[in-house]
């Protein structure tokens, strides 16, 4: 599966989380959660799975062919 994100927002996350994107598709290579949240009125949805050893939240939404974390 491809992913895809925004590089400022990237950066905006690791500041404020200390995870970069990169590492955070890594939940979706394992069991986890997710449901749709209907946030803005926008097709988003809300990924929570492990990483290193702690629960991450990813909030993404769906391409042709890719999903794009926000």
């Amino acid at each position: 599966m491809e992913f895809e994100w925004d590089p400022d927002e990237n950066e905006k996350n690791i500041a404020k989380h200390g995870i970069d994107f990169v590492r955070a598709k890594e939940i979706f290579g394992a069991p986890y959660l997710q449901r749709r949240s209907g946030r803005q009125g926008k097709q988003r949805w809300v990924a929570v799975g492990p990483l290193a050893g702690r629960l991450i939240t990813v909030i993404s939404t769906r391409r042709p062919g890719c999903i794009r974390i926000i």
